[in-house]
């Protein structure tokens, strides 16, 4: 499968997981100078700016090993940047992962981190 279309595949999986949880989507693959949101969200009072991150064996190893100070400081700057560019009250922000390592053509494993860049 071409990466783009797996990439594009696992965060819309993703985003129905976690609107399955009742979260509110707020925006999906939102893109700034400084990077992208994968999935931008409410989950009760808390804004949450969750990556996503997908592989298609353990090779490579998992997706949640991708995660680095680096991304996490990324991470943080473009959620600056979307609260910058929408009206949005006082709320806690919080970073979460959503992992997912593709089993078969139709399966995969799906991990989610909750505050998955706190010390």
């Amino acid at each position: 499968m071409e990466a783009r279309n797996l990439s594009e595949k696992a965060l819309g999986a993703a985003a129905r997981y976690l609107q399955a949880r009742g979260w509110e989507l707020l925006d999906k693959a939102w893109e700034c100078e400084e990077g992208r949101a994968d999935v931008v969200a409410e989950d009760g009072d808390e804004l949450v700016f969750a990556s996503v991150a997908v592989r298609t064996d353990i090779k490579s190893g998992f997706p949640a090993e991708a995660v680095s100070p680096e991304r996490f400081a990324r991470m943080e700057r473009v959620a600056a940047c979307w609260l910058r560019d929408h009206d949005h009250p006082e709320t806690r922000v919080r970073f979460d992962e959503v992992s997912l390592l593709v089993v078969s053509e139709t399966h995969a494993l799906m991990r989610h981190r909750l505050n998955a860049f706190s010390l």
